[in-house]
């Protein structure tokens, strides 16, 4: 999937993308960074926040898609007390 479908498809579908998330998290390894931030942010606005915990946590996801998504899901976390 590339980056710029990933943040489409997270727009407009995000419980789908979720779900394919949760399935294959490895996909997320051929977004660039700075796509992969929106589709997170995306992601966590349409409260899909458990497909992203299990991303970070997932065998085969890179190293640097983890950095990313740990990033954002703190961000928020980090917005949420405030």
């Amino acid at each position: 999937m590339s980056s710029s479908t990933l943040v489409n498809n997270a727009a407009s579908f995000p419980m789908g993308i979720a779900q394919s998330i949760g399935r294959f998290p490895t996909m997320l390894n051929d977004a660039g960074s700075h796509e992969l931030e929106k589709a997170a942010k995306i992601l966590l606005a349409a409260g899909q926040r458990s497909a992203l915990e299990i991303a970070v946590q997932a065998d085969g996801v890179s190293a640097s898609v983890k950095g990313v998504l740990a990033r954002v899901l703190d961000q928020q976390k980090q917005r949420r007390l405030h």
